[in-house]
């Protein structure tokens, strides 16, 4: 009987469904647990009714590019098997940088690059695109699974269409953060030679076990994993790389958990393992390594001080000291194309090197090292220019000829950028690069990318076309660094005054950010060097590794003190100020990474990129540190920056100084940051503003957010009337902010709040340009009058997540059998016992979350109907007539009828209070839920859309 080898990717998969593999895709959740298994059938069935809906969506096979962006693994393999059946090139893009310019050079370019390609992604990130890049052509998810369906093209689908192994299966970009992305061309020929290579390489079979944490736009995911599992017809998990980069133990947890046999793990990521376990070591019996063969480090090089320690500590648990397999890969070659199998040694010593050595080839690849001057090869243990050819690596970068030459040889060798050298058995060692590139943790940004980042952003003080991104690694360190050497206005070789001093200082502190915000790690150094320093050759260039190998040298170590105890003594009255300030300090820069960063007072902990994952570590090491039973998490969630959490902590350390009167401010800073006028989001009916948190992180519209929270939580009392609360907001703002244009918007009960703050702005002759309204008709009274007391509680709870909508109607009628004297209006005497009655009957897990005592639960249900209460004589009248009025319409209670019904009804009535330019726009989720983890980065960017629009005057 004659076997035939399929030929293509979709041969393949074909094969696996026809032979009912029992291999499955299964995808965890944060927290390891499998939530989703598909088999390859189910791959083959979505695969050929996905490319039917593409065809009927109007792409055309051979001519249309895809490109996708998703946060899941689910739906980006959706996706690429879609395309792959029906022929259309895709290009999985990585997770969108949080920098809006960034988002739009990239989508820019691939626009051009791709010749008007397609974008398939979530409603979201289409509606940001659009605004973004307008005309770039996009598909939501959603409208792409509802698409109707011409069933007259199943010809042009596989199997009754078929590809061959020359054809094009996706393009991978090299630089998936910039406007000068390459699309590396790779064909089922170069896919199925790579991971055919990898399975003689390493010896998986079917009874192996594939663990993925890698984003699926790289090729560490898509061949070194699904397509090598496919490929074996083996299982395979994937998870999303934040549940491993957050928690590092968790890898090798969940190789414990899943008896995974190949999995990946980036040098950086190794170390931190290393440092985690020694700190807090697994009892043997408690992790099980013994099926681990193979565990791939590639991106940088990995020391051997870090893989010795690594390997004690998985073959102490199971595995073969061999399973560590130092690799060397890219894009440009399917990923990993040479691996080290040989067990890493015992000690230290016995090394005769520094680095892990990268191994020899897999079937599909050779390699060679040749002298970059004479284009000779070079002998063994001589380093040359590093090249690679083969059936595995690909063919052209697209569209892009003459970056095609430039990085092939005449006859026909991929030219890595790499230098390197083989030893006298054949193994591979990298020794530097050719090509200047930061590495951050494996992923590498050109030097030149950097930059021309700095320099865009005008940068104070640095001069153009001198500034130099260096990388480089330090003595004895884990991991790559860089440095930015750069020339300053001021000839820091004269004697620098302390005025100097502190203009250097600032400018060096606005290329660290931008650095930041760039690479997502500021450099290990930024340093203004004497203009001797920066001396060009004949082909205009400076050499940066001759920067470095002078900073290495110490050339710089006088000038890099002078400026270090500049910028110490410039920001001292920033910094911490007693010893709780100091543990706070030190809490906040071990729990976000951040040794190299001069954290102040000011800094705000969302700015840092604060997670919930953060906070709650946070949390719990501030309770450890000081002793204290319990830090409410909604207490660090109201003070972000951290002077005010500083300040909050000092009350709870040392009770007995902190009895002073806390004074009333209602403007919470959520996002600092920004060149455009803020935006005041004013709190809903509970008072609160926790609810903005996550909006005002994803809005990423270059502009400050604001949230007004009401009075009354801090032990003040409330406002006795609506038109005083509104009068302390509006002069609020104006201290905030005093010149205008003003953008405010209030949730539910807030946005009657928020549009007479607009009324009563516009009425001093200031300029309004946005009033947004979240889901609140403009009659609100008889709703006001309607809430009683209990009504009030139980839609506190329902706020908090703590019950539902479906509990709420029993959950009540429950409560009113058991207090009688719930059903009066305002608060009873057992209001606290209510409240209690009602936490045990709540979600356990969500109340264990929140830690709010039953005397918040109390003193925020009055601030709540305190404000209801306001609300009750509250009638609309006038209009900001210079605003856009934006309304934003979610499903409602469902007392108010469909969602149509309530907007025709009850929201419809704003327009009488609204100038020329008024708008409904329809948002996911419920009244509820409009905000909600689900459906907060929907809304995000439907806000982000009328801001635009309010801004087109």
């Amino acid at each position: 009987m004659t076997i035939t080898i399929p030929a293509t990717l979709t041969d393949l998969l074909h094969a696996r469904f026809q032979q009912d593999s029992s291999a499955l895709i299964g995808f965890l959740n944060a927290d390891g647990e499998l939530t989703k298994s598909l088999s390859c059938a189910d791959i083959y069935e979505n695969a050929r009714r996905d490319a039917l809906r593409l065809l009927s969506a109007g792409l055309q096979p051979g001519k249309d590019i895809v490109v996708t962006s998703f946060v899941d693994h689910e739906s980006h393999i959706r996706m690429f098997w879609a395309c792959c059946f029906v022929g259309i090139a895709i290009c999985p893009m990585p997770p969108l940088h949080p920098d809006l310019s960034r988002q739009k050079l990239l989508f820019a370019h691939l626009d051009q690059l791709f010749h008007k390609p397609t974008l398939i992604s979530t409603e979201n990130v289409v509606e940001s695109v659009e605004t973004l890049v307008p005309g770039f052509k996009t598909i939501s998810l959603n409208a792409l699974t509802s698409t109707k369906v011409n069933p007259s093209y199943d010809s042009l689908i596989y199997p009754n269409w078929k590809p061959v192994a020359s054809d094009t299966v996706c393009l991978m970009l090299t630089s998936g953060s910039t406007g000068n992305s390459k699309g590396v061309v790779l064909r089922h020929s170069n896919m199925l030679s790579s991971v055919r290579g990898k399975i003689r390489h390493h010896g998986t079979t079917s009874a192996s076990q594939f663990l993925n944490w890698i984003a699926f736009d790289h090729v560490a995911c898509v061949t070194e994993v699904h397509l090598h599992a496919l490929q074996a017809d083996a299982n395979q998990y994937h998870v999303a790389p934040s549940a491993i980069i957050s928690r590092p133990r968790n890898l090798l947890e969940w190789c414990h958990s899943y008896h995974i046999t190949y999995t990946f793990s980036p040098n950086f990521l190794l170390a931190q393992i290393c440092r985690e376990v020694a700190a807090t070591p697994y009892d043997k019996k408690d992790l099980d390594l013994s099926n681990i063969r193979a565990l791939i480090s590639g991106g940088e090089s990995v020391p051997v001080t870090t893989a010795v320690a690594f390997a004690d500590i998985i073959e102490r648990h199971g595995a073969p000291r061999s399973a560590l397999r130092a690799g060397f890969g890219m894009t440009e070659t399917g990923a990993g194309c040479i691996y080290d199998t040989r067990p890493i040694v015992r000690d230290v010593e016995s090394s005769d090197v520094k680095y892990l050595s990268l191994g020899r080839c897999c079937n599909g690849v050779s390699v060679r090292t040749v002298d970059s001057e004479t284009g000779t090869v070079c002998p063994p243990l001589t380093g040359g220019q590093l090249q690679i050819s083969g059936p595995s690596v690909f063919r052209e970068y697209y569209n892009n000829p003459e970056a095609t030459a430039e990085n092939f040889t005449s006859d026909g060798w991929f030219i890595t950028g790499d230098t390197a050298q083989i030893d006298l058995d054949g193994n591979l060692h990298l020794v530097g690069r050719d090509k200047d590139c930061v590495n951050i943790n494996g992923v590498k940004h050109p030097s030149v990318d950097v930059e021309n980042y700095i320099e865009d952003s005008t940068v104070e003080g640095a001069m153009k076309t001198f500034t130099y991104v260096c990388p480089m690694r330090l003595a004895n360190a884990d991991t790559e660094t860089y440095a930015v050497f750069y020339q300053h206005t001021l000839k820091v070789e004269d004697e620098l005054s302390e005025a100097d001093l502190a203009t250097i200082t600032k400018t060096n502190r606005a290329i660290r950010s931008a650095c930041a915000v760039f690479c997502s790690q500021a450099p290990h150094t930024v340093l203004p060097l004497p203009r001797k320093y920066f001396v060009r050759t004949s082909l205009g260039k400076v050499s940066r590794s001759a920067l470095v190998k002078a900073y290495l040298q110490g050339s710089f170590d006088s000038l890099e003190t002078t400026l270090s105890q500049a910028a110490k003594t410039s920001s001292s009255d920033d910094k911490p100020r007693n010893a709780v300030e100091e543990v706070v300090f030190d809490s906040i820069n071990a729990i976000f990474g951040l040794d190299d960063l001069a954290l102040t007072r000011s800094h705000s902990l969302f700015d840092l990129g604060a997670s919930s994952m953060h906070l709650m570590r946070l949390k719990q090491d501030l309770q450890t540190r000081f002793a204290i039973g319990d830090i409410p998490t909604i207490e660090v969630l109201k003070r972000p920056e951290i002077g005010q959490l500083c300040d909050y902590l000092e009350t709870l350390v040392h009770p007995e100084a902190s009895k002073k009167v806390v004074q009333y401010n209602p403007i919470v800073c959520l996002q600092p940051q920004g060149s455009k006028p803020p935006l005041f989001l004013v709190h809903s009916g509970v008072g609160e503003v926790l609810v903005f948190i996550n909006l005002a992180r994803l809005l990423q519209d270059d502009r400050p957010v604001y949230a007004i929270r009401a009075k009354g939580f801090d032990g003040e009392g409330t406002f006795p009337n609506f038109k005083e609360m509104v009068d302390c907001y509006v002069a609020a703002i104006e201290a905030q902010y005093p010149s205008g244009p003003y953008f405010v918007g209030g949730y539910s009960f807030g946005a009657a709040v928020a549009f007479e703050i607009g009324k009563e702005l516009e009425g001093k002759g200031k300029d309004v340009a946005f009033v947004g309204v979240l889901n609140l008709p403009p009659h609100i009274a008889f709703r006001m009058r309607e809430l009683v007391w209990v009504e009030v509680v139980m839609n506190l709870f329902m706020f908090l997540s703590f019950i539902d909508k479906y509990t709420f109607e029993p959950l009540k009628l429950e409560l009113f059998d058991n207090f009688p004297e719930a059903r009066q209006d305002e608060p009873p005497v057992s209001e606290s016992q209510i409240v209690e009655w009602l936490v045990q009957r709540s979600d356990a897990e969500r109340v264990a979350e929140l830690q709010l005592r039953t005397d918040d639960l109390v003193n925020w249900a009055r601030v709540a109907y305190d404000l209801r209460c306001s609300g009750r004589p509250y009638v609309p009248s006038g209009r900001v007539a210079g605003a856009l009025t934006s309304i934003f319409c979610a499903i409602p209670l469902p007392s108010m009828g469909t969602r149509e019904e309530f907007k025709r009804d009850r929201l419809s009535a704003w327009k009488d209070f609204s100038g020329e330019r008024f708008e409904m726009i329809d948002v996911d989720g419920e009244h509820y839920t409009m905000l909600s983890e689900a459906h907060v980065d929907s809304f995000a960017a439907h806000l982000r859309g009328a801001l635009h629009r309010a801004e087109q005057r």
